[in-house]
């Protein structure tokens, strides 16, 4: 059974900054640029979730969720920490899951991604990759983007499951894609951070960094922001992947990055952690340094990105959770909680992970929520009011038909293969493709030799029958001589005009292929077409890397 703390209020808070002109006063500490709740930091509750929680939160209305690294998805009551249910995975789930339209969407190091429905806590499809997933997911137009350890970034239907396009890098994909205008945006271990198509997964630029791509991306006025393992943050065009600017910190290991600053009093800002607990604040235009916090950051392993709500920027380490002032560098407040999962901010009210505890903790600002851009793209968890929460999800059936294009197609290594088009099934039955006034249908159904010829008696007032190698005509003549040469007439002409038209299976089943306006439905040549555009890297990378 899980362990709920009640923890009393105040227990776990330090202030460790007041100001000159006032006194401190029982409900808030009154600062040059703010007023902090005196409760800043403080516990709510805390629960005990049986193992490390890396993965950043989602918080709902009414419910929290979250993963541990002994492979539990867990929904918790958000007022109380009571567990309304809990989902095993074979693997940790480091990844933030996402929460849309009733179902939760989570990546595991068991290398599967699961939908699981939020009421039920049951699963309602899975795809498994080829590695570990530690990338978070993220859903847009109904459509969940992933990175994989196999060294690829995932589109599958958030529906149904059913894979979109995959596109090959040559390193492990542990950032979490983020998606803006139509555009995915993802980085590598192969020290490149790519631009890819939501809707296609073609390639449209890829940015070379100076290390290891570890972290995601975030993006801010037509910006991508990046830190790589090499210790720089680069700003990028999100347009042309052209280099903005490059800042070098002086150590690695830094925390992806969130951008701050949507009108006066609070400038677009940066904000990184580095493997040693500082906190980088830097010009989010110009790549000029602003300011930067050092703290006593014990481990190297627990840095975790920031978070910011109003006019403070909420990070940790395993030396603590801080308060920091956007714009004076000052630590308002500080709590001893190790900070191992990057903090979501909803309604005054902050959620992460602390070792093997989640904790809900006081934000310092009444029914305020996180605004920075991390937060916002549900780049690493999120709230209720992230960028896309108001989509929803629909079944495939209830899905709109392109037109242009009804091709049921996956792309697996840049490769597109096309699923289902007049293939026959082992028990018989036939795909076929109707058209009636421009509009297309699809349906499967048996086709017996016996309705073949009742159909085309029907529409020809000619009995037909197949012997595996053509049509066989006979006309009903007068006379026999004028029957032999009809027949002969014929069954020359029909054969030359059919005998592409139907062909017959070991079943005694016609495989029927139509064309529309004039083109083939065969579509191998355009499928090979498509498959030598979008393969943009064709490299390999060795096995075990």
């Amino acid at each position: 059974m899980p362990t709920v703390i009640q923890m009393s209020r105040h227990s776990r808070r330090t202030v460790l900054r007041v100001s000159a002109m006032g006194a401190v006063g029982a409900a808030s500490i009154t600062t040059e640029s703010k007023t902090v709740s005196a409760a800043a930091g403080d516990e709510v509750w805390s629960y005990f979730a049986g193992d490390r929680v890396r993965s950043s939160p989602v918080v709902t209305d009414s419910w929290v969720y979250v993963g541990d690294d002994g492979g539990a998805i867990q929904a918790l009551n958000r007022a109380n920490s009571r567990r309304r249910w809990v989902f095993d995975t074979d693997g940790g789930v480091t990844s933030s899951p996402v929460v849309v339209d009733g179902l939760l969407f989570a990546g595991c190091q068991d290398g599967t991604i699961y939908a699981i429905g939020i009421d039920s806590g049951e699963e309602e499809w899975s795809v498994s990759t080829g590695n570990s997933i530690d990338s978070s997911p993220v859903v847009v137009d109904g459509t969940v983007f992933i990175g994989s350890d196999d060294q690829s970034v995932y589109a599958v239907d958030a529906a149904t499951g059913e894979e979109q396009w995959t596109y090959e890098t040559n390193g492990r994909v542990k950032s979490s894609p983020v998606v803006v205008d139509g555009m995915v945006y993802a980085g590598s271990y192969d020290n490149a951070v790519y631009a890819l198509d939501a809707e296609t997964g073609r390639e449209e630029w890829t940015y070379r960094a100076n290390g290891r791509i570890e972290t995601s991306q975030t993006v801010a006025n037509d910006t991508v922001y990046a830190t790589s393992a090499g210790g720089n943050i680069y700003a990028i065009d999100a347009s042309s992947g052209e280099e903005n600017w490059v800042y070098e910190t002086e150590f690695g290991g830094l925390t992806a990055p969130t951008i701050s600053g949507n009108g006066p009093p609070v400038r677009p800002t940066v904000f990184v952690q580095d493997r040693l607990g500082n906190l980088y604040a830097v010009n989010a235009g110009l790549g000029g340094l602003r300011w930067k916090v050092s703290t006593e950051q014990a481990s190297h392993e627990s840095v975790v990105t920031p978070a910011v709500v109003q006019s403070t920027v909420i990070f940790g380490n395993s030396s603590g959770t801080y308060g920091v002032g956007v714009e004076s560098n000052d630590i308002d407040w500080s709590a001893d909680s190790e900070m191992t999962s990057a903090p979501i901010i909803d309604d005054g009210d902050m959620y992460y992970g602390s070792g093997s505890d989640l904790l809900a903790a006081d934000a310092g600002y009444s029914s305020s929520s996180a605004d920075d851009s991390r937060t916002r793209l549900a780049t690493l968890g999120h709230h209720t009011e992230w960028e896309y929460a108001g989509q929803t999800i629909s079944s495939e059936s209830e899905r709109p038909t392109d037109p242009e294009n009804t091709e049921n197609t996956t792309t697996e290594g840049n490769t597109t293969t096309p699923e289902g088009d007049g293939e026959t099934n082992e028990l018989g039955e036939v795909d076929v493709e109707q058209v009636d006034d421009g509009e297309t249908a699809t349906e499967t159904q048996p086709q017996t030799e016996t309705e073949s010829q009742t159909e085309s008696e029907q529409s020809s007032g000619q009995s037909t029958t197949s012997d595996g190698s053509g049509i066989i005509t006979t006309a009903l003549a007068g006379t026999a001589g004028v029957g032999l040469l009809l027949l002969g007439w014929l069954y020359k002409s029909l054969r030359s005009e059919n005998e592409s038209v139907e062909d017959v299976d070991t079943y005694g089943n016609k495989s029927v292929e139509e064309e529309l306006d004039g083109e083939s439905t065969d579509r191998e040549d355009s499928d090979k077409a498509d498959t030598d555009e979008n393969d943009s890297d064709g490299d390999s990378t060795p096995p075990g890397y």
